[in-house]
């Protein structure tokens, strides 16, 4: 099936996309030979330093290509990481973010095709030193318990402002209990929608406070 789709692909769609190019190779020859990145020796030691007992020198190669290249360079390449399991991709991904986060000072977005290898990566940064702030977003009931309690964007927020809302909430709880008629029923179901309006604000207020 991918070889069908590979011929789908015309030239010019694979001179636009270099992922196509390395999953679609139209042919041995004419393979995009793998660019020679500068890096920045600076920070190349700094990686050595902090990696050098932990990684091989294929797991250091991957981090210094990531972490120690100039950042336009980098907006225009793809580095892969590719091999079975117990080879330490997982390893290498979380060496790539403690290092972006502390020798670069830059925030970093992982993602991944499925909730199980996410939260493998949450629960390595979990223990880091390094990540001080981990937020794992996603549907709580897929994300592994650990790790929602540690890093759960809605477990974050419902700390955020747990003790406002249950006030809140208590008041309108008895609002809508309330049995009024005419004017006074009015006023209570203004309150009451009031209540929940700035219910929603606080909430999206305290996600972009944690997101941002």
């Amino acid at each position: 099936a991918l070889r069908d789709f590979s011929k789908t692909v015309s030239t010019k769609q694979r001179g636009e996309h270099a992922l196509l190019d390395l999953l679609f190779p139209q042919s041995m020859s004419e393979q995009r030979q793998v660019k020679r990145i500068v890096l920045d020796e600076d920070l190349v030691k700094k990686v050595d330093e902090k990696w050098k007992d932990a990684l091989n020198a294929e797991q250091l190669d991957v981090v210094h290509r990531v972490v120690c290249s100039d950042k336009r360079e980098m907006s225009e390449e793809i580095v892969t990481c590719r091999g079975p399991p117990g080879t330490g991709k997982t390893k290498s991904i979380v060496a790539v973010v403690e290092s972006c986060v502390e020798l670069r000072g830059e925030r970093v977005l992982v993602v991944a095709g499925s909730n199980i290898a996410v939260d493998t990566i949450c629960e390595r940064l979990i223990e880091s030193e390094t990540v001080q702030r981990l937020i794992r977003i996603g549907n709580p009931a897929r994300i592994l318990p650990g790790v929602f309690e540690s890093a759960g964007l809605d477990d974050q927020v419902d700390r955020e402002f747990r003790k406002t809302e249950s006030e809140m909430r208590r008041e309108l709880e008895r609002l809508t209990k309330q049995k009024l008629n005419g004017k006074a029923y009015r006023e209570n179901q203004r309150e009451a929608q009031r209540l929940r309006k700035e219910l929603r604000t606080r909430e999206s207020d305290a996600r972009r406070r944690i997101l941002f």
